[in-house]
């Protein structure tokens, strides 16, 4: 029997969008709820109908932006608007890097050109769908631009956390640059230009030197995103980039050799006398295992934060605490309220390199929601979702809203 072509027809356009739908698509705009419990609205307006309600510490998709709202994606399937202060939301930024760069209603070059948009310009990314990003226009229309002409250059945070405000810090012209640990790298000659964007006519930030290890953290064409030791972040082109000779993570350094290794083992060995070489030293609150985990834990500095996140990809507060124990074969609970709760309580002026310290929500409410390993001399590293969600990164007990929340410790560590 022959097909009618209306059949034929709508059984293509079937399949066409059962491919459009089984493509690599993902929201890049990732959050949670901030607020006990928050409305969701059918339109971006207070008095529109609220079609759900989501709990705190909800995950949630953001779909689009709209003024103060953000469209988010819900459970069912449909669409919904919520107030984006109650949100606290990570945002990708994309940034184009060719010249007069077509942005499209569709992912897709028979797409419709909506507007051509510049070299260097940057703009809040929603979504992605194979190799084309979402992005939200200045004009508050959202469009598409291909990967080829365009790169992800960092992160921003908005929201309200604990009733801080960090919305100040969504400027994109100085987003909180993402490492990404990909793959490690050394320069290849000597006085290589390192610019502050993939373009020979960019501005040359420093010369780097052969031998030297830097961190490569995007391709894009023949050049590479690179982050240098002393933390500077910007591009070099592939060529002068070679497979490092040798393998070199910063960690303790081992007696008689020029190689750096981490130790795992943390089982202290009891002496003759009954003390254990694993004590703590000199009375300065640390011992040979504090010390390997905080070097190894340091090696994380720059990771972005994600909500939820328990790998190199992304860590939140616990998250980042369970990885460095877990690699040391200590096992502590997965949320920071249970490892409040667990381990030994240590007094403040007690405290030893390696042991956890936690923090409440704010001074008046000590319901316990970040956690971070002590350092020494008053400092921690913790993965931050705070300050345009840095990641991990080094803070002071003693200074800023940490000092008022701080709310214990509890040692691990034998």
């Amino acid at each position: 029997m022959k097909i009618p072509h209306k059949v034929l027809a709508m059984i293509a356009m079937l399949l066409a969008a059962i491919t459009m739908l089984s493509g690599v698509s993902f929201a890049e705009g990732q959050g949670f709820v901030t607020a006990e419990l928050l409305n969701i609205r059918k339109e971006p307006d207070k008095n529109s109908e609220v079609i759900a309600k989501l709990a705190q510490e909800a995950e949630v998709q953001i779909t689009d932006m709209k003024g103060e709202w953000y469209q988010l994606l819900l459970a069912n399937g449909d669409t919904g608007w919520a107030m984006a202060e109650f949100i606290k939301a990570d945002l990708d930024v994309v940034q184009i890097t060719a010249d007069s760069v077509n942005i499209r209603k569709t992912p897709s070059t028979d797409g419709a050109v909506l507007t051509q948009q510049r070299k260097f310009d940057r703009f809040v990314m929603l979504d992605r769908f194979n190799d084309w990003f979402k992005i939200k226009l200045p004009n508050g229309e959202s469009g598409w631009v291909n990967d080829q002409y365009s790169i992800i250059v960092g992160v921003i945070s908005r929201g309200v956390v604990d009733g801080v405000d960090v919305r100040g810090d969504s400027t994109i012209r100085n987003v909180n640059e993402p490492a990404k640990p990909t793959s490690k790298m050394q320069i290849k000659g000597d006085d290589i230009n390192f610019r502050d964007n993939p373009d020979l006519d960019a501005d040359i930030v420093a010369k780097l030197q052969n031998d030297t290890i830097v961190t490569v953290l995007e391709s894009s064409g023949e050049w590479r995103r690179i982050k240098t030791p002393d933390g500077k972040i910007g591009y070099i082109n592939k060529m002068f980039l070679t497979e490092v000779k040798t393998a070199q993570v910063t960690t303790t350094t081992s007696a008689g050799t020029n190689k750096t290794v981490i130790s795992k083992n943390t089982t202290a060995k009891k002496s003759s006398s009954g003390g254990s070489e694993a004590g703590v030293a000199a009375g300065n609150g640390t011992s040979k295992a504090g010390s390997d985990l905080v070097s190894y834990a340091k090696q994380f500095i720059g990771i972005r934060y994600k909500w939820g996140g328990t790998t190199t990809k992304g860590f939140d507060c616990s998250g980042f605490t369970q990885y460095v124990m877990k690699h040391f074969g200590v096992s502590i609970p997965r949320v920071s309220r249970q490892q409040a709760t667990s381990g030994t309580a240590v007094k403040k002026a007690n405290l030893r390199v390696g042991d956890i310290v936690y923090f409440a929500k704010s001074g008046s409410n000590r319901t316990v929601n970040h956690v971070g390993i002590y350092i020494g001399n008053g400092n921690f590293i913790h993965s931050s979702s705070g300050g345009g969600g840095r990641g991990v990164t080094i803070s002071n007990l003693n200074s800023g809203s940490y000092a008022t929340r701080y709310a214990g410790a509890r040692r691990y560590l034998k």
